[in-house]
Order: structure tokens, then sequence, then C-alpha cells
């Protein structure tokens, strides 16, 4: 073959060495030939001309001049150049190149591109190379290629079945098309910053698994490397710098001594890696290998971005179901939705139970219909609507009236909505029934469904035994029922309790804080419990701390098996109990290590005799300025904690000190006695400059004020007198809503 290379560095002759030696005609001249004065441009007789040099976007200048020239644009024009150069060029200037040739590469590599360009530049009209070996090339070529891209065309035509078996066939033709032993993709994740294996096929066995992780921060080159580079070409992965950080900890476990990675982007973003492992000798990918590995790498972006678009379309319709569910299941709070115009517009389980309509009688009537008849009705309800648009809530509190003109006293809360382009779409209104003395009759159809609890007998606790177990629980379940009954078993054995909903929220919980026990739900949404449990391990500079047990319905021995292997130190099934719960402390009680557990969480969250006794104080002449009190405590509550996270982002403890001073008063001033005293440990540290002993504090903080909101809400009413019905009556329509 003809060859025409152009080189900068004259005196460095490899490539056309190289090119000689295998059988090529190769002539060198310099750049500087090709414009006038530098000694005449050359003819442009050979099939492929290569321009080689270290200043690729210089080169591509002179490339420029080629295209210029007579003949130039039927000129087949090759850059050999290394990757990151390649890569690097103005993407305008590369797409006058019609190939390129990596150099330096291992000298097989060389030689097999050169047959993959010999290939390109005949299909490109380009006389094609004499000699029966150079013909025998040219058909190896084409059959391969023709073989790739047959394989993408189908692939393209396949209509898609879901994301998983999508993946699964994708990756099951890249293994057979380029015959390699493993080919996998994996999903990019943060916090912590690592790939996590959503599938894997190997060929020798015929099967597919999943579950395995890498974290960046024990493969950072590897990390960098996805981030900066279109393709990871390893034909030696323990070698090459980019993925010889695998080789004792997955290379080696593997036998894989070639890698082909190939970095997904989706909607722009980096959200993955396709990967080709080669288990025999060291295999170099040539140019078409390549190429077709970043055309089924699109392909799979593709289908990332589909299910991308899926899940969040899912997300939203299960939200938007999930609310609705919600809404129309709540029996003590009327929620009602209304129009712009004031017309109702939704009526849910509490709204029917409170004033006895149903929604088929008040679904498109206006609102006012709940107001006694008084002059001017309808103008105090558009007035109300009107405020809470402008002020963003409107809150008060009056008579309303049940079917049948029966009145009862209401707290109600007007909330304008708007849409996601700031439209406003209407209003919602929240009314709660305010007791005030005792209950009336109602018949069995009227009354709400009683709940069944399983409360433990006095024997099953006597059973249980009075031990109590002082050790801190990272308590880990995505469902919130079974979240919350754990919880209690646990608190109830004298351990201190913080939950974790997922398993991501799991591992940023034991990089915060110290655990005696982790208690981990296998089976959850984005992170399981047992990659959960290899993050942890992995990120520990103790691997045996903290001690970590498995929580599952299914207690198959694979299932217990894969805990285990995962770095468990036990298994629970479920349901959890306490005596499952007390032989799981006994059985480790030498390894856990004992903590001193705080009183204040046994404590009463709220003192009753000193509520009583404030209630008996002569400014405190009714319940409601009592409720008021309280209620204006615990919605401070809010407005306490922001601050005190804010300090804390910003290190102003002093600024800090003084929050947890002022609310340390308050809880105590109102008999919030735990609460004050967590607020005072928490002024301490500040004082003392220890933020992170503050930071510890903040789960325990948030725990009594959500007691103390609870106690109030259950007991503020039964501790106090109620309000008399004829003083209710006596107000009159003036509170009226």
């Amino acid at each position: 073959m003809d060859i025409l290379l152009i080189n900068e560095s004259q005196g460095n002759d490899t490539l056309a060495a190289k090119l000689r030696t295998w059988g090529h005609s190769a002539t060198q001249i310099h750049p500087a030939r090709l414009i006038p004065g530098g000694g005449g441009p050359p003819v442009l007789k050979p099939v492929i001309i290569l321009v080689a040099g270290s200043g690729a976007n210089s080169i591509l200048g002179w490339v420029h001049t080629i295209r210029s020239m007579p003949q130039g644009e039927q000129a087949y024009i090759v850059l050999a150049a290394s990757v990151e150069a390649v890569e690097s060029v103005n993407p305008s200037m590369r797409e006058k190149v019609n190939d390129w040739l990596q150099w330096p590469a291992p000298e097989e590599m060389v030689k097999s591109q050169l047959g993959w360009i010999q290939f390109r530049a005949a299909r490109a009209g380009a006389p094609a190379p004499k000699g029966p070996d150079s013909q025998k090339l040219l058909q190896e070529q084409e059959e391969t290629a023709g073989k790739f891209v047959k394989t993408v065309e189908e692939l393209v035509r396949r209509e898609s079945t879901g994301f998983l078996q999508d993946l699964a066939n994708l990756l099951k033709t890249m293994s057979g098309a380029m015959n390699t032993a493993r080919v996998s993709f994996w999903t990019l994740r943060e916090e912590p910053m690592r790939i996590v294996c959503d599938m894997l096929y190997d060929q020798t066995t015929g099967s597919f698994s999943m579950g395995h992780h890498l974290l960046a921060s024990q493969y950072p080159r590897y990390f960098k490397a996805l981030q900066e580079h279109v393709i990871i070409p390893a034909h030696d992965a323990a070698t090459d710098p980019r993925t010889s950080e695998f080789t004792d900890s997955y290379l080696r476990v593997y036998h894989i001594n070639s890698m082909l990675d190939i970095p997904v982007h989706a909607d722009g973003l980096l959200s993955g890696v396709l990967c080709i492992e080669h288990t025999g000798p060291k295999r170099i990918w040539t140019i078409h290998e390549q190429q077709f590995a970043v055309s089924i790498g699109q392909l799979v972006a593709r289908h990332v971005e589909s299910e991308g678009r899926r899940k969040t379309q899912q997300a939203l319709m299960d939200s938007e179901e999930m609310f609705r569910l919600l809404v129309e299941s709540v029996n003590d709070t009327s929620i009602i939705l209304i129009d712009t115009e004031g017309r109702i517009i939704s009526w849910n389980t509490g709204a029917e139970r409170i004033t006895h309509y149903s929604a088929a009688e008040m679904i498109g009537k206006h609102w006012s219909i709940l107001r006694p008849e008084t002059p001017g009705a309808l103008d105090e309800c558009r007035r109300h609507l009107d405020e809470a648009l402008r002020n963003g809530r409107f809150v008060t509190e009056g008579v309303r009236v049940r079917k049948g003109g029966i009145p009862f006293r209401a707290s109600i809360t007007i909330t304008p909505l708007f849409n996601r382009q700031k439209q406003h779409r209407g209003f919602a209104k929240i009314t709660r029934e305010i007791q005030t003395g005792p209950q009336a009759a109602v018949s069995p159809a009227e009354a709400p469904r009683p709940v069944s609890l399983v409360v433990p007998s006095a024997a099953a606790a006597a059973d249980v035994g009075t031990v109590k177990y002082p050790y801190r629980v990272l308590l880990v379940e995505d469902n919130l029922i079974n979240q919350r009954v754990v919880q209690l078993m646990l608190q109830n054995l004298g351990c201190t309790v913080d939950t974790a909903a997922d398993g991501i929220s799991a591992v940023q919980a034991t990089e915060r804080g110290e655990f005696d026990l982790v208690l981990m739900d296998v089976h959850m949404p984005e992170m399981d419990g047992l990659e959960a449990t290899r993050c942890i391990r992995a990120l520990r500079s103790d691997p045996e701390k903290p001690l970590i047990v498995g929580l599952s319905a299914t207690s198959l021995k694979s299932d217990v098996d894969s805990c285990f292997t995962a770095g468990m130190n036990d298994f629970i099934d479920k349901p959890a109990d306490m005596r499952k719960l007390r032989n799981m402390f006994d059985k480790w009680g030498a390894t856990l290590r004992p903590r001193p557990v705080s009183g204040v969480s046994n404590a009463e969250p709220v003192n009753v005799k000193a509520m009583q006794g404030i209630s008996a104080l002569p400014e405190m002449e009714t319940n409601d300025m009592i409720r008021g009190v309280y209620e204006a405590f615990l919605n401070h509550l809010p407005t306490k904690f922001a601050q005190i996270r804010d300090s804390l982002e910003r290190g102003n403890l002093p600024q800090l000190r003084q929050v947890a001073h002022s609310l340390k008063g308050a809880s105590a001033q109102l008999g919030c006695a735990p609460l004050s005293e967590v607020s005072a440990r928490i002024e301490q540290c500040a004082a003392g400059n220890d933020i992170q002993a503050v930071r510890k504090l903040i789960p325990e903080l948030e725990r009594e004020s959500e007691r103390a909101r609870l106690f109030v809400q259950d007991k503020l009413a039964s501790a106090l007198e109620d309000i008399s019905p004829e003083r209710l009556l006596e107000e009159g329509p003036s509170s009226v809503v």
C-alpha cells in the first residue's frame, strides 16, 4: 500500500520505518511542503495520507490545506495520534479526517488498524491494495465489519421488552459478536461515588448476575478515566494505568487480562459504563471492535434514558396516587379541594365523617354551603380566599354546620395551590373539628372502624424479662410501619435508636456516627441491604464494627448465605419480635459495647403537673389561650431547628449556643424537661467548641421535640377542662367560617 506520511518531526521516522518493514511504500515529507514556497506540493497519488505528530490541532490545520489542494477532496486522510490527542482536537476539524490510527500502540494493534483502514479506504473509492495477503485481509475486515453492522441494525430494530430484558439481550448479543467471556453494564451512583453492576453476562456459563459494586475511593484513576475518555481500551488491564488498580481485587479473581470499557452518557451526563472483559491471553482491541463497542454503548444509553423517563413518570404517577389515597383515607380531618371560584372539586373520607355529607352531594357546590346561613356569608368566603391568595395562607376558627344544620366548632386552614408554571389553580381547605364536650352518640354506620392493635399480654411482657440492652442501634427499614414497631421494641429493651429508610441513608449514618448494632433490612429500593453492608464494611477502618444483622421476610438458605457473604454477622427473619431481639442481644453481648443511655428518652416528654400549673394562672382564662401557648411553642420549633442547622453549616458556634439557650429556657418553662435537657447539652458543647458533639445530639433533639409534639396533641385536650357547648353557641356568627 502506498502511503504519504506527513510529519512535522522529520528526524523521527519511526512510523515510516515501521511501515516499510511491514511491506508498505511509505514516503515521508514535512507539512511545510504543502504551502507555496515550501518545495512544491506533493502529488496526491497514494492510497492513504498519514498525518502524524504530537500537536494534533496544528496537524489538522495541514489537513485543511490538503483538502483545499487539487484532488484533495478525494484523498483518504488518516490521523496518526494517541486517543487523548484525537479526543482533544476541534470537532469541526476532526470531521475532515477519514480515519485515525492509534499511535503509539502495540505492533499487533497497528497492523490490525492498518488492515481496517485499508478496508475503509477501499470502500471509500480508493484503489484496493495489491497481493493475495492484502486481498485476504480486506475480505476478513469486510466480513467482520459487516457482522458488526448487521448486529447493530438488528438490535436497533428490536422492540423494547423492558429495561432489564433489553439490557440482557444487548449484553448477550455483544458477547457472542465479539467472542468475549464477560460483558456487563454498571450504573454510576453517588454518596458514596461508586459503580454498581446492573447486569453481567458470563458466556462460559450462559448466566446473568448483578449486585457487585466498586467504590471511587478505592479506584480513583479508573473513575477519573471514566470522566475523561470516550473509550478505555486496556489491552493489558493489569499494566494499563487506567485499570491496573483492579489487579488484585478484581482482575486476578475473575482471570481477566484485557478490558474494553465504554463510558455511557445519558441525557448529557455520565450514567454508567459498558464493560467488555476478556479472560484468555492478552487481547489487542481492534478499531472496528472499539467502534462496535461504542455503538452498543450508545444503544445502552438510549435504553437508560428511556428507563429514566419511565421511572420519572411512574414516580410522578405513584406519588399522585399515594397522595390521593392518603387524602381519601384520612377520616379525622376534612381535606377538600376547591377551584378558583370556590366550587368543591374533591371531597375526602374525613369530610364525609365530619359533615355527614357525601362526595356526590358536595362536589360542584360552592363551599359556602358549609356555613350557617348569615348575611354576607358569601362575601366573607370570597374575602377568605383572597386573603389566602395574598398571604399564602388563611387560618381561623369558628362555627360550621353539619348536614341537618347541626353546629360544631372547627379550625380551618386555606392554602392556595399553584401548578409547575406558577399558575393559580385553586385552594386546599383543611378543617379539624375542635372537641368541646362529651361526644354525641353516633350510629354504627357513622362510627369510624377501630384499628386492631396486637398488644403483648402481661405474661408475654414478663417472659421478655426486665434486662435492658443499652446499645446504640441504627434501624434500616423502608417500611415505615415496620420501622416504627421495631423501633418501639428496641427502645423498650433500653436501646437508643436511630432510623434510616434506605441503604444510602444507612451508609451515610454510619459515616457520621458510631453504632453498636445495625439492623439492616435486606430488600430495599435504590441500594438494598446487601450492597449497603458491603459499602459500610469497605468504608470503615475497623471492618468488624459495627455488628450488622439482616432482617428479611425470606429465610431461604441462599438468602441467608448472601447476607453473610455481604458482610453481615447474623440474620433475623421477619416479623421481628421481642424474643428474637433479646436472643440476638444475648448471643452477641460479648461483642457489643454497652453505651450509657440517657434517661431523657424514657421520661415523659411533657410534665402534666407543669401543664396544669400553667392552666391555673389567672391570665390563662380559657383553654384556647393555653392551647395557643403550647401550639405557638411547637410551631416555632422548626424555626429553631433551621437556625441550629444554619449555625452548624456556617460553623457559627456563638449563634448556635444562643439558639440552644433560648430553646432550653422555653421548653423548661412549658414543662418539656427532656427537650430542655438535650438543648442544655447542645449549649454546653457549643460553648466548648465541640461541633462534632453537637452534630451527634441533633437526632436526639429532633426525637424529643417530636415526642413533645405528639404528647401535646394526644394529652392536652384531656389534661385541661373542656370549653362548654353553651359558650360555643354564645360566640355567634361573628367567628363563623
